[in-house]
């Protein structure tokens, strides 16, 4: 006879880097002054980030919890969904105080706390175009490996949310992978944000391996499916679309589309003043997921997607609302009549 599967009582369960946010306002001829390609995630050392963070002594910093899969986690559980969190962290006051908001947020945590080592670093240039250039230090993150995975709370859960981010070093590329077929073996959907051009541009040939045999859900943003496929975006939503089962491409001002195997639907994008992109795609993934943890049709699991971005990106850094949740109800009642009115 074969094992049962454990009951489904976790919404989502994310294994990302577990990082703190630095955000910095800067001009663009302070960001071109650096050399750093605006935009994109860069992996550096802690002397570099030192470096940065010296230059920009005087100006002000926003700090919050970072990293992609956890500004997901963070989205989900304001929205009211059971929500974990997988990575690790050093044994520092940043690692500490890491632990202690995902414990106010009534986060199920397994994340592993380092003996030594420093919790990673991302400082986040922010330009008055609202773009954000990240500068990474991944810290005790690079340690994570397939003995941190937490196998039981995978199998608990609807969603295993996993990022790009996480194929870094070696074990963490095993790490992940065993993520994924534990996943697999437990009816666990699995969800991939392609994370940044940076990582498509490294592991192209994997991701497209990995959305072949085992997502249900990927995230891009334009600029990564056109360097993962090769194709614009209706293109690329056509070439995704025969690996997974639900497609979501974002593209920003212009609004994001998405795909499944029934419809395909445009999401416009408001018009809104953005003060600082950071967390923009986390939150929209994490919108996305509630709507579809919720039941509710492919395009108002967009709007709602669209309103949890649109919501970050007015202010510095990556702050979730706490009544994030009403705003969204009282959205989404909005749509829902427009769409209503149109229709009669």
């Amino acid at each position: 006879m074969s094992t049962p599967l454990p009951p489904k009582d976790i919404d989502v369960l994310a294994i990302c880097n577990v990082l703190k946010d630095i955000v910095i306002k800067v001009s663009d001829s302070e960001l071109a002054a650096l050399g750093l390609a605006k935009g994109i995630m860069h992996l550096v050392s802690e002397s570099a980030q030192q470096e940065l963070l010296n230059k920009f002594e005087d100006r002000e910093k926003n700090i919050e919890m970072g990293g992609s899969g956890p500004n997901m986690v963070r989205t989900l559980s304001v929205l009211g969904k059971k929500a974990s969190q997988g990575g690790m962290v050093g044994s520092d006051l940043y690692g500490e105080l890491y632990l202690s908001r995902v414990k106010e947020l009534g986060i199920i945590n397994n994340i592993r706390q380092a003996e030594v080592g420093s919790t990673g670093t991302s400082v986040i240039l922010t330009t008055p175009d609202g773009e954000r250039t990240m500068n990474t230090c991944l810290g005790m993150s690079r340690c994570y490996t397939t003995r941190d995975i937490p196998e039981a709370d995978i199998a608990r859960s609807k969603y295993l949310i996993v990022t790009g981010y996480q194929w870094d070093t070696d074990n963490q590329i095993e790490a992940i992978n065993h993520a994924i077929r534990v996943a697999k073996k437990n009816n666990t959907k699995i969800a991939l944000d392609l994370s940044d051009p940076f990582c498509v541009e490294r592991h192209r040939e994997t991701f497209v391996n990995i959305l072949d045999e085992y997502v249900d859900i990927v995230f891009s943003n334009r600029k990564e499916a056109q360097m993962l496929t090769g194709k614009d975006v209706e293109g690329s939503l056509a070439e995704l679309g025969k690996l997974t089962e639900t497609v979501v491409l974002k593209c920003g001002a212009q609004g994001s589309w998405l795909k499944n195997a029934q419809e395909q639907v445009f999401i416009p994008s408001r018009p809104i003043e953005v003060v600082d992109c950071t967390a923009a795609g986390d939150m929209y993934a994490g919108g996305f997921l509630c709507g579809l943890l919720d039941g509710l049709p492919l395009e108002e699991a967009g709007h709602l997607a669209s309103f949890c971005a649109e919501t970050v990106i007015q202010q510095v850094g990556a702050s979730i609302p706490s009544n994030l949740r009403e705003l969204a109800q009282t959205y989404l009642s909005r749509v829902r009549q427009g769409s209503a009115a149109v229709s009669a």
